[in-house]
């Protein structure tokens, strides 16, 4: 007998790597194997590509043709995302764990819209494939 089954989508080999390398703890090639799925996964907004008062661009999910393996992807996607943004988060120094970060207050705020609007992207993913429970982890 012959074993068939999909091939193994090229973003699905990135995300696994992303998970991989946060799991061992090596946060460059997460980061960087993150942003190869964002850049894939994802386009800026044509109406708002910048918010003018803060420079923070707003994204959406890419109008992708629906395949066998796309809900699988989205869920990888979802789970990337937050993978980075907690890498984002630790490195800046974002998470909400103090008052005042050490400096000047708009910086650290504007890191976290930008963090933020990613996490939009991911709900949104999440609102596409029904998926409560990821929405709920954003």
């Amino acid at each position: 007998p012959v074993v068939t089954c999909y091939q193994l989508p090229l973003v699905s080999a990135w995300t696994y790597c992303c998970q991989c390398a946060y799991t061992a703890g090596v946060h460059s090639v997460a980061k960087r194997a993150a942003n190869v799925v964002w850049k894939h996964c994802v386009c800026p907004l044509e109406d708002h590509d910048v918010c003018v008062e803060t420079g923070v661009t707003l994204y959406r999910l890419k109008p992708h043709p629906p395949s066998p393996s796309s809900q699988c992807i989205l869920r990888q996607f979802i789970q990337t995302v937050l993978v980075l943004v907690r890498v984002l988060a630790m490195e800046g120094g974002l998470l909400a764990d103090r008052l005042c970060v050490g400096g000047p207050l708009r910086p650290s705020q504007l890191s976290r819209l930008s963090l933020l609007s990613r996490l939009v992207v991911a709900m949104d993913a999440a609102c596409a494939i029904s998926e409560p429970q990821y929405l709920l982890q954003c």
